[in-house]
């Protein structure tokens, strides 16, 4: 009887496998200040702990999804750690708020997600770019030394 109950457990006992998934930092604030520049680089960091090679999965929520620019997927090899680095392109002053999410999906395997948290918070003024006027300015005054010397040559 003892083996008959014994095979029974055996029989009923089904090995569990789980995905196991790593980002780093879980949250991050990006301060701006548009008078010194638009543009804030941030990475976030994935590791695969995992015996098997899987692709993650980078997708942007909230209102940062027109600001952020970031891969869309990369596959990692077991025991690979990457740092993806993202770009923030903020074009006003505001608060924004949002989150990457980054899916880690297995072949056979049910996907798993965790969120990173991206806050950005932008200050001061965008700076004025005069260039384009110099640069209008500078046919007109080639221009004007072009008559110079040929008025000169001419005499």
């Amino acid at each position: 009887m003892k083996k008959i109950t014994f095979l029974i457990i055996l029989l009923c006992i089904t090995s569990v496998y789980a995905l196991e998934v790593y980002i780093r930092p879980p949250r991050m604030i990006a301060r701006v200040n548009l008078t010194e520049t638009n543009v804030w680089n941030g990475f976030i960091e994935v590791k695969n702990n995992n015996n098997e090679t899987v692709n993650v999965t980078f997708k942007p929520t909230g209102n940062i999804t027109d600001i952020i620019t970031i891969a869309k997927e990369i596959q990692l090899k077991p025991g690979e750690l990457r740092q993806e680095n993202f770009t923030l392109e903020v074009k006003k002053p505001g608060y924004y708020e949002g989150g990457v999410i980054v899916t880690y999906i297995k072949e056979g395997e049910v996907p798993v997600a965790l969120q990173a948290d991206v806050i950005v918070i932008t200050t001061g003024e965008s700076r004025k770019n005069n260039f384009p006027y110099i640069y209008l300015l500078l046919p007109l005054l080639f221009a004007l030394i072009v008559v110079i010397a040929y008025n000169r040559l001419r005499k």
